[in-house]
């Protein structure tokens, strides 16, 4: 399994572009998950300076905007896999923490999360998780 990332010139990046409910940021970095040639979902996050300011930290964070995989790929570890794969990316680029807000209804991803070590640290329309990467 591996994070591929969708360059500005690829044609999916360009569809996805001109599509006005688009979820592409120009500012986020956005990664397709790929499982044996095949491609089973996506990511799209960015690094944020103090996002948790302390001074016995480091004061960078991996905000996850999105983290989807498709239905079929789901509870068979690929989610697990890939969010791995996603925090040895923020570990490689000096982030200290993992971030990610979810529907407050989301009791899948509520519990997904947990699974890999995220703790609820706000409520509101979105719930907020963070942990250490």
């Amino acid at each position: 399994m591996r994070l591929l990332p969708m360059h500005e010139e690829s044609d999916l990046y360009k569809t996805m572009k001109k599509d006005e409910n688009s979820f592409i940021d120009t500012i986020h970095q956005t990664f397709l998950i790929e499982h044996e040639k095949s491609i089973i979902g996506f990511t799209d996050f960015e690094l944020e300076e103090e996002c948790f300011p302390d001074e016995d930290l480091p004061e960078i964070c991996l905000k996850v905007h999105n983290f989807y995989i498709m239905p079929e790929f789901r509870g068979k570890s690929f989610g697990t896999q890939a969010f791995k794969l996603l925090r040895q990316w923020g570990r490689e680029n000096e982030a200290a923490l993992i971030e990610i807000s979810v529907k407050k209804d989301n009791e899948c991803s509520h519990q997904f999360l947990q699974e890999q070590g995220l703790e609820l640290v706000g409520s509101g329309p979105k719930d907020v998780f963070r942990g250490f990467i």
